[in-house]
C-alpha cells in the first residue's frame, strides 16, 4: 500500500495519516473532512428522529462536564482572553507568583492586555494594580493631589509603564 491514498467520497490524494478507514479489511479510505461530515449529518437526522438520542447525548455532554470542570476551567484561565466581549484564544505569558507592578502575592491575579489587536502582550496584575492600569490605558485624567497616596499610585503608574513597553519588546523580539 502507498503512502497516498484517494479519499472514496471526495477523491482528494491524502496521505494516510489523514484518512480512515472506510470499511474495515478493504482498502477504501475516507478523508478525515468527509468523515466529519458525514458523522455531523448523521448526527442532525438522529437528533430530528429520535428524542432518546438527544436525551443521550444531552446526557453525554452534562457528564463531560462535570468530569472535566477543572480541567475546562484551566484551560480558559490559561488559554483565553475577552476582547470587547468575546473570547479569543491566546498564548498567555507565564503566571508569576506575585503582582507584575507592585510586588504582593496575591492568589487571585488579572491578565490585563492594553491592544485589542495583540492579546498576548499583556501583564499579570493583582485588582488594584488592574484598575490603576484600566485608567491609564483609557487615557482618563488622574487628580494627583500632593498627598503620600498619590506619590503611590504615580509609582505604580511608573512602574506600570517601564513593564508595559519591556513586555512589548520581549514580544516583538518573539516574532
Amino acid at each position: 500500500m502507498s503512502l497516498n491514498e484517494n479519499c472514496c467520497v471526495c477523491n482528494t490524494p491524502l496521505s494516510i495519516d489523514n484518512m480512515f478507514p472506510y470499511h474495515f479489511q478493504t482498502h477504501y479510505f475516507i478523508c478525515k473532512q468527509c468523515f466529519s461530515k458525514r458523522i455531523s449529518e448523521y448526527r442532525k437526522k438522529k437528533r430530528a428522529s429520535s428524542p432518546e438520542f438527544r436525551r443521550k447525548e444531552r446526557e453525554n455532554s452534562r457528564r463531560w462536564l462535570a468530569e472535566h470542570r477543572e480541567y475546562m476551567k484551566n484551560y480558559f484561565r490559561q488559554n483565553m482572553v475577552r476582547v470587547k466581549g468575546i473570547f479569543q484564544k491566546v498564548k498567555k505569558r507565564q503566571r508569576p507568583e506575585e503582582c507584575e507592578i507592585c510586588g504582593r502575592t496575591k492568589k487571585k491575579l488579572d491578565y490585563h492586555h492594553w491592544d485589542d489587536s495583540n492579546p498576548e502582550w499583556a501583564v499579570w496584575v493583582c485588582g488594584s494594580c488592574h484598575r490603576i492600569a484600566e485608567v491609564i490605558d483609557c487615557f482618563k485624567k488622574f487628580d494627583l493631589n500632593a498627598n503620600a497616596k498619590s506619590t503611590i499610585i504615580l509609582d505604580y503608574v511608573k512602574r506600570y509603564i517601564a513593564l508595559k513597553s519591556r513586555v512589548c519588546k520581549a514580544q516583538k523580539q518573539s516574532f
